[in-house]
């Protein structure tokens, strides 16, 4: 029974030591330009500029084998002839994936947080929103920014939770008439 014991602390130990030396190394990945990769990559899919700040690794989390990032800040600009407000704004933005399904090439996700998302929708005087213009400006984004260089890359996307929390919507007509509602 002692031998059985001891088997089982060393195998804790050895747990303990692999996951937290493993989180700590990805948390100073993360903090040594992931989340500058992170915003790049957005750029690139996004005709308008990208904001990330901050960036960390939970690693209480990756000890449960469920990986878990989170940026302090995130502002997307709004596209070319709308205000110079943001378009979209968070405090905080957290994700948490599952890591089986990334191995098995689906991106599976099992939560989104975002944190006082403040969506600022404007209308032009063509009647256009800013958030239509960005998505008519996505879907003529050139395909090679669009699909993966691999073809054998992940396809898959899932996520199973998505919480905004304390979040505003503001709307500005044409005329400079505004409402917000809170989420």
């Amino acid at each position: 029974m002692r031998k059985l014991a001891k088997a089982v602390l060393v195998l804790l130990s050895l747990y303990v030591v692999v996951m937290g030396g493993s989180g700590l190394l990805i948390r100073s990945m993360l903090s040594g330009g992931v989340g500058e990769g992170l915003r790049r990559k957005a750029q690139a899919l996004l005709p308008v500029e990208v904001t990330i700040q901050g960036g960390d690794f939970d690693i209480p989390e990756w000890f449960y084998f469920r990986p878990a990032i989170s940026f302090d800040s995130l502002r997307i600009a709004n596209p070319p002839g709308y205000g110079d407000q943001p378009m979209l704004q968070a405090d905080r933005v957290a994700a948490r994936a599952k890591l089986a399904e990334l191995f098995g090439g689906h991106v599976a996700i099992e939560s989104i947080d975002i944190e006082r998302p403040r969506l600022s929708v404007e209308t032009a005087e063509n009647g256009k929103t800013n958030v239509q213009a960005l998505l008519d400006a996505l879907s003529k984004a050139p395909a090679e920014a669009q699909e993966p260089a691999d073809s054998n890359a992940a396809t898959g996307f899932r996520v199973a939770s998505f919480v905004l929390r304390n979040g505003e919507i503001r709307y500005t007509a044409p005329d400079s008439s505004r409402w917000s509602c809170g989420i």
